[in-house]
Protein backbone atom coordinates (compact mmCIF):
# COMPACT_ATOMS: atom_id res chain seq x y z
CA UNK A 1 0.00 0.00 0.00
CA UNK A 2 1.11 3.60 -0.68
CA UNK A 3 2.39 5.56 2.18
CA UNK A 4 0.87 8.77 0.64
CA UNK A 5 -2.79 6.89 0.38
CA UNK A 6 -2.01 5.18 4.23
CA UNK A 7 -1.18 9.08 5.73
CA UNK A 8 -4.38 10.54 4.07
CA UNK A 9 -6.53 8.19 5.18
CA UNK A 10 -5.21 8.69 8.96
CA UNK A 11 -5.58 12.35 8.34
CA UNK A 12 -1.55 12.43 8.74
CA UNK A 13 0.16 15.26 7.35
CA UNK A 14 -0.08 18.76 8.32
CA UNK A 15 -2.31 17.65 10.96
CA UNK A 16 -2.04 18.08 14.66
CA UNK A 17 -0.31 15.07 16.75
CA UNK A 18 -3.69 14.96 18.90
CA UNK A 19 -5.86 14.75 15.53
CA UNK A 20 -3.41 12.09 14.42
CA UNK A 21 -3.36 9.79 17.44
CA UNK A 22 -7.61 10.09 17.35
CA UNK A 23 -7.67 9.29 13.79
CA UNK A 24 -5.31 6.31 14.29
CA UNK A 25 -7.60 5.17 17.31
CA UNK A 26 -10.28 5.49 15.68
CA UNK A 27 -9.00 3.65 12.36
CA UNK A 28 -7.85 0.79 14.53
CA UNK A 29 -11.15 0.46 16.79
CA UNK A 30 -13.56 0.61 13.79
CA UNK A 31 -11.02 -1.99 12.47
CA UNK A 32 -11.74 -4.05 15.45
CA UNK A 33 -15.72 -3.29 15.35
CA UNK A 34 -15.68 -4.93 11.84
CA UNK A 35 -13.93 -7.98 12.66
CA UNK A 36 -16.43 -8.17 15.97
CA UNK A 37 -19.15 -7.84 13.41
CA UNK A 38 -17.98 -10.62 11.09
CA UNK A 39 -17.61 -13.25 14.05
CA UNK A 40 -21.14 -12.33 15.20
CA UNK A 41 -22.49 -13.14 11.71
CA UNK A 42 -20.03 -16.08 11.63
CA UNK A 43 -21.59 -17.60 14.87
CA UNK A 44 -25.31 -16.95 13.65
CA UNK A 45 -24.82 -18.59 10.58
CA UNK A 46 -23.28 -21.49 13.04
CA UNK A 47 -26.25 -21.41 15.44
CA UNK A 48 -28.89 -21.51 12.49
CA UNK A 49 -27.26 -24.69 11.11
CA UNK A 50 -26.32 -26.44 13.94
CA UNK A 51 -29.38 -28.35 13.95
CA UNK A 52 -29.38 -30.85 16.90
CA UNK A 53 -26.05 -30.57 17.37
CA UNK A 54 -25.87 -29.28 20.93
CA UNK A 55 -21.76 -28.62 21.63
CA UNK A 56 -21.83 -26.33 18.19
CA UNK A 57 -25.22 -24.44 19.51
CA UNK A 58 -23.42 -24.07 22.82
CA UNK A 59 -20.23 -23.16 21.05
CA UNK A 60 -21.92 -20.75 18.59
CA UNK A 61 -23.91 -19.14 21.46
CA UNK A 62 -20.34 -18.69 23.70
CA UNK A 63 -18.69 -16.82 20.15
CA UNK A 64 -22.03 -14.76 20.41
CA UNK A 65 -21.43 -13.80 23.70
CA UNK A 66 -17.67 -12.81 23.61
CA UNK A 67 -18.33 -10.68 20.01
CA UNK A 68 -21.13 -9.13 22.10
CA UNK A 69 -18.51 -8.41 24.95
CA UNK A 70 -15.85 -7.30 22.54
CA UNK A 71 -18.27 -4.75 21.02
CA UNK A 72 -18.49 -3.28 24.31
CA UNK A 73 -15.66 -3.66 24.80
CA UNK A 74 -14.16 -1.76 21.94
CA UNK A 75 -16.86 0.94 22.91
CA UNK A 76 -15.61 1.56 26.34
CA UNK A 77 -12.06 2.13 25.29
CA UNK A 78 -13.23 4.66 22.82
CA UNK A 79 -14.75 6.07 25.49
CA UNK A 80 -11.98 6.37 27.33
CA UNK A 81 -10.08 7.61 24.85
CA UNK A 82 -11.86 10.35 23.60
CA UNK A 83 -12.11 11.52 27.07
CA UNK A 84 -8.61 11.48 27.95
CA UNK A 85 -7.90 13.31 24.78
CA UNK A 86 -10.31 16.28 25.83
CA UNK A 87 -9.03 16.34 28.85
CA UNK A 88 -5.60 16.59 27.94
CA UNK A 89 -6.95 19.39 24.73
CA UNK A 90 -8.67 21.56 27.75
CA UNK A 91 -5.68 21.28 30.39
CA UNK A 92 -2.85 22.12 27.45
CA UNK A 93 -4.81 25.12 25.59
Amino acid sequence: MDQDVVGATLGLGTADLKDVAINTVSFVLGLLALIQTVMLLYAGFVLLTAGQDDERRHEAKMTILRSVVGVVIIGVAWAIVLFLFRTVGEATS
